[in-house]
């Protein structure tokens, strides 16, 4: 993914594969993000203007994850408690899905026009 100021991203996500490797690893042109597993915490990695690079970790947070998703879900429809993730929010992550997809099947760059 390449963003208006030429930053550029990759985002890496299968749990299809045999081999072992972390739950989502995202590649950027100026750094990285690693999470080993659903309770690890984040390993952000951001090189420096002068080339020297940093590692911070960022914990994480607590009460989220699939399952604090769903029972968010669940409390919106049973008793009207707001969505943490919007359709609004999520859009975002479809549209990034969807340009991957076209992308991909026509081996061409997809320029993907987020709406928020």
């Amino acid at each position: 993914m390449k963003f208006d100021s030429g930053l550029e991203a990759q985002l890496i996500q299968s749990n299809l594969c045999t081999a072992s490797k972390p739950l989502w690893t995202i590649l950027g042109t100026r750094g990285s993000i690693v999470i080993e597993g659903w309770e690890s915490d984040a390993a952000v990695t951001s090189v420096l203007p002068d080339g020297r690079r940093i590692t911070e970790t960022y914990p994480r947070l607590k009460g989220g994850g699939w399952q604090g998703y769903y029972k968010n879900v669940a409390d919106h429809l049973l008793s009207g408690l707001p969505l943490l993730i919007t359709a609004e929010w999520a859009k975002g992550a479809i549209q990034c899905i969807e340009g991957c997809d076209i992308a991909s099947r026509e081996n061409r760059l997809v320029e993907v026009t987020f709406d928020f």
